[in-house]
C-alpha cells in the first residue's frame, strides 16, 4: 500500500512541477550559457538547483516528523474514539 501512496505522490508532482520546471530551466540554462565565465554559470545553476531541492527535502524531513507523531498518537486512539463518540452523543 505504501508504494502506491509514493507512486501517486511522485506521479501527482511531476504532473504539476513539469510546466514551471521547463520554462524556469530552459530560462537559466540561456543565462548560464551566456554567461560571461564558466563559474558564473556554473554559479546560475547550482542556485537553480538548490532552490529546486530544498523544498523537496524539507517535505521528506516533515514526512518523516509526521509519521512518527502519527505513531505516537495511535496509542491513544481507543480513547481518543472513546471521546469522540461521547461528544458526538452529547
Amino acid at each position: 500500500m505504501a508504494g502506491l501512496v509514493h507512486l501517486s505522490l511522485d506521479w501527482q508532482l511531476g504532473r504539476a512541477g513539469t510546466p514551471c520546471v521547463g520554462l524556469a530551466l530552459s530560462s537559466i540554462l540561456v543565462l548560464a550559457g551566456s554567461s560571461e565565465s564558466l563559474y558564473q554559470g556554473i554559479g546560475q545553476l547550482a542556485v537553480y538547483s538548490l532552490g529546486l531541492g530544498i523544498p523537496f527535502l524539507l517535505i521528506s524531513l516533515l514526512v518523516t516528523f509526521s509519521l512518527s507523531m502519527v505513531k505516537q498518537v495511535n496509542r491513544f486512539f481507543p480513547v481518543l474514539s472513546m471521546a469522540n463518540g461521547v461528544i458526538m452523543v452529547i
